[in-house]
C-alpha cells in the first residue's frame, strides 16, 4: 500500500511538473512581448534565472533519487516523508512563479506608463524647440526695428534727448531678454545632451537582455531534453 500510494505521489508530481513546463513556455511568450520594454525587468530576469537553476537542481535530485528507489526499499518509510517535503516545496515554488509573472506584468504596466510619459516629455521638448526658434525669429525682426529707430533718432535731432532716453530703456529691456534667450538655450542643449546619453543606456540595455533570452532559452532546451529522458 505504501508502495502504490507513492506511485501516486510520483505521478501527482509528475502532473505539477507538467503544469509548471506549460506555466514556463506562457512566461516565455510573455518575455518575448517584452523584449522591447526590457529596461525595468533585468534585475527579474536573473532572480528568474536562479529559481529556474534552483529548480533544474531539484529534478536531478529527484531522478537520482527514483534511479536508486529499488535499491532503498528498506527506507520506504523515510523517502516517503522526503516526497512528501518535495511536494510542498514544488506547490511553494508553483505559487512562487505565480507571484513572479504577475509582478513582471506589474513592471510591464509601469514600463508602457513610461515610455507614454518620455513621448509627452520628448513632445513638450519638440514644442520647445519650435518656441525657441520663433522667439528668436522675434529678437531678430526687434533687431531691424531697433536699427530703424535709430536712422530716425539721427534725423530728428530736436527729440535726440527723448528719444535717447526711450532707445536706452529699450535697449535695456532687449538685453535682459537676450540673457534669458541664452539661458533657455543652455538648458535646450542640456537636456538634448541628456536624452541622447538615456537613449545609448536604453540601447545597451536591449543587447543584454537579449543576451540574457538568448541564454534563457538555451536553459528551457536542456530542461525538455532532461524531463523526456525522466519521462521514458
Amino acid at each position: 500500500e505504501q508502495v502504490k500510494e507513492l506511485d501516486s505521489k510520483e505521478k501527482q508530481l509528475d502532473g505539477q511538473v507538467k503544469e509548471l513546463e506549460t506555466k514556463k513556455k506562457l512566461f516565455q511568450s510573455q518575455v518575448k512581448e517584452l523584449e522591447s520594454k526590457e529596461n525595468q525587468l533585468v534585475g527579474q530576469m536573473k532572480e528568474f534565472a536562479s529559481k529556474e537553476s534552483e529548480f533544474e537542481g531539484q529534478m536531478k535530485e529527484q531522478v537520482l533519487k527514483l534511479k536508486h528507489f529499488e535499491s532503498r526499499m528498506s527506507e520506504l518509510e523515510s523517502k516517503e516523508k522526503q516526497l512528501e517535503g518535495r511536494l510542498k516545496e514544488n506547490e511553494s515554488n508553483e505559487r512562487e512563479f505565480k507571484g513572479q509573472v504577475k509582478e513582471l506584468e506589474s513592471k510591464k504596466k509601469h514600463f508602457e506608463s513610461q515610455m507614454k510619459e518620455l513621448e509627452s516629455k520628448e513632445k513638450k521638448h519638440e514644442g520647445r524647440v519650435k518656441e525657441h526658434e520663433s522667439k528668436e525669429r522675434e529678437f531678430e525682426g526687434r533687431v531691424k526695428e531697433l536699427q530703424s529707430k535709430m536712422k530716425q533718432v539721427e534725423c530728428q535731432v530736436k527729440d535726440l534727448l527723448s528719444k535717447e532716453n526711450h532707445f536706452e530703456s529699450r535697449m535695456k529691456d532687449l538685453e535682459l531678454n537676450e540673457k534669458k534667450h541664452e539661458g533657455r538655450v543652455k538648458e535646450h542643449e542640456s537636456k538634448e545632451r541628456e536624452f541622447e546619453g538615456k537613449a545609448k543606456e536604453l540601447e545597451s540595455k536591449k543587447m543584454q537582455f537579449e543576451s540574457q533570452v538568448k541564454h534563457l532559452e538555451s536553459k528551457d532546451n536542456q530542461l525538455v531534453c532532461q524531463m523526456k529522458k525522466f519521462e521514458s
